[in-house]
């Protein structure tokens, strides 16, 4: 009897300690309730921060930079010179062609010598009509004596005409040296910053080559979302951005403008958002990602976003897994919005869905 009492405790033991660790073995998985709250329509895009405006300047002329009076971090303002070029032979050539525009101005003024003959032709040919009116002249001799005027008087207006062109293309010539001679002050079109200095004294440029890159300190912020999630985006809606240099901070953006286009091999579409933020933080290059949000419905039910796989949500009920099919909703970067099969209060299952099965009983790990 004792052994059979001893073989009775020995079971007993072996029994408790069978369920404490059967108890113990059980899958632990980490759950979350179900919530009431505003479900959002939400797409995520890659974000890139870009200046406004952004422009490498170029030299319009050949030439040897005599002086680079800004360097990179510089503020420069609109008409502000950031290169001058040398500029000797250009104010040579414009000193002779201004001497040469003046004399040409005073003698434009001057009489045409042929107008003194021209004058006594005019009263010959007077004095010849009153004589063949009175027949003591021959006609002969007036028409010889007219077409002797009208040849002098060609070579006049000729001479006055050459003179005109003179003084004309002297000024075209002095106002295109002039406009060279203002080129070789290179300068800047906007207000911006200098980020960028690619020439300095002593080099030589030639036209076409690059002086310097200014951004302004407008930004854009750009975002790219694929075509599909493109469908419903308009002007006004929010967006929080995350950019890579600035780990853990988020920004408040807005959508300002769309792109016009879209792009067949990358299938995305542009959007143009505007952002509060200063140009120092808005670096132009910086990159990250953003959450768009579309649309949004109050007194919603809410799970976080990776409870939810394909259209099941793994619920516990008594610590047993429960698989249900639900009717998904809005979709946001974190969370889902579930229209049918999941209540406010529920606990649902975040990770190693795959790993569990229907009735199984579970470990439940709650999650805030």
């Amino acid at each position: 009897m004792k052994i059979f009492r001893y073989t009775l405790l020995a079971l007993a033991v072996l029994g408790v300690i069978a369920f404490l660790v059967v108890g113990r073995l059980r899958e632990e998985v980490p759950v979350a309730r179900a919530e009431q709250g505003t479900a959002v329509d939400a797409v995520t895009g890659t974000i890139e921060v870009k200046a406004e405006i952004d422009l490498s300047l170029k030299t319009e002329l050949n030439g040897r930079v005599r002086e680079v009076p800004v360097e990179p971090g510089d503020t420069v303002q609109e008409g502000d010179v950031i290169a001058i070029l040398d500029s000797a032979d250009l104010r040579f050539e414009l000193e002779q062609h201004q001497i040469r525009l003046e004399i040409a101005r005073e003698r434009n003024d001057l009489p045409v010598r042929e107008e003194f003959e021209l004058a006594n032709l005019r009263e010959a040919v007077e004095a010849l009509e009153l004589s063949v009116e009175r027949g003591v002249a021959a006609r002969q001799e007036l028409d010889r004596t007219r077409r002797n005027l009208e040849q002098l008087e060609a070579a006049v207006r000729g001479e006055r005409l050459s003179r005109r062109e003179s003084v004309a293309l002297l000024e075209l010539r002095v106002a295109h040296l002039r406009d060279e001679l203002e080129r070789t002050y290179i300068r800047t079109p906007y207000d911006g910053r200098v980020v960028e200095q690619h020439a300095f004294a002593g080099d030589w440029l030639w036209s076409g080559d690059r002086v310097a890159r200014i951004v302004s300190p407008d930004r854009t912020v750009e975002m790219t979302l694929s075509e599909e999630d493109y469908f419903g985006v308009e002007p006004g809606q929010r967006a929080t951005l995350r950019l890579a240099s600035f780990p853990g901070q988020t920004f408040e953006g807005e959508v300002q403008t769309l792109g016009l286009t879209a792009d067949p091999e990358s299938k995305t579409r542009k959007v143009f958002l505007s952002v509060d933020e200063s140009a120092e933080t808005l670096v132009p290059g910086l990159s990250g990602e953003g959450v768009l949000v579309k649309r949004e419905r109050e007194g919603a039910t809410i799970i976080p976003r990776r409870g939810l796989i394909g259209q099941n949500v793994f619920v516990l009920v008594d610590d047993r897994v429960e698989i249900r099919r639900v009717t998904p909703g809005f979709l946001s970067l974190d969370k889902a919005e579930i229209r049918e099969g999941v209540e406010p209060g529920d606990s649902i299952v975040l990770e190693r869905q795959s790993l569990l099965r229907g009735g199984q009983r579970v470990q439940p790990r709650p999650i805030k």
